[in-house]
């Protein structure tokens, strides 16, 4: 049987990512095995790679708008001085999908859906009408309106205008839980 897939758009840090594991744990507490995939995953490993840093120190640069010398070699000289999201997009949009393909990323991730055992996959950065035609599944925005204006960059406003299943308001993600559990609910009717 194949898994019910569930596709968050948003802004960088509207709350994806804690949206994600929000609906996991409901599910979950349904009986429902889930499991969240991601389609920068490759993008991540390529970039903690390169760096020589953890997956978790990349996640924690990625969402500080900062710029970071990063080091890299045994003396220690600055390679690059980035801020990681852009860099990410960067690796994602302008090095890779030129050689591959636009639908690279999509594919990496439909290849991992289609070997998943989970009844749930939630994929928490849908940002390419590629992934959503490639992948499928019912679609949420998440809406933060206590977020500056978005990056130029198509990645940011490629599905700006596309019509959702839901949306979420997670302005103020503290009393966004109950919402969780209202599409979560509406989402299991509908499988």
């Amino acid at each position: 049987m194949k898994p019910l897939v569930i596709q968050l758009l948003g802004f960088a840090r509207s709350g994806k990512d804690w949206t994600a594991s929000q609906f996991k744990a409901y599910f979950e507490s349904q009986g429902k095995s889930v499991e969240i995939m991601s389609y920068a995953a490759p993008m991540k490993r390529i970039a903690a790679t390169l760096f020589d840093i953890s997956l978790e120190q990349l996640d924690v640069a990625k969402n500080n708008p900062a710029t970071y010398p990063i080091y890299c070699g045994e003396y220690g000289r600055v390679y690059i001085e980035t801020d990681f999201r852009q860099f990410l997009q960067r690796i994602g949009n302008d090095a890779i999908k030129p050689i591959f393909g636009d639908n690279v990323w999509a594919k990496l991730a439909k290849a991992n859906i289609d070997k998943s055992t989970a009844d749930i996959i939630i994929m928490p950065d849908c940002r390419f009408t590629v992934e959503l035609n490639e992948v499928g599944g019912t679609t949420v925005r998440i809406i933060n309106n206590s977020l500056p204006p978005p990056m130029n960059h198509p990645s940011e406003l490629e599905l700006l205008d596309y019509v959702t299943h839901y949306s979420l308001d997670n302005t103020d993600h503290s009393l966004t839980s109950e919402d969780i559990e209202t599409i979560a609910q509406r989402i299991l009717n509908g499988m």
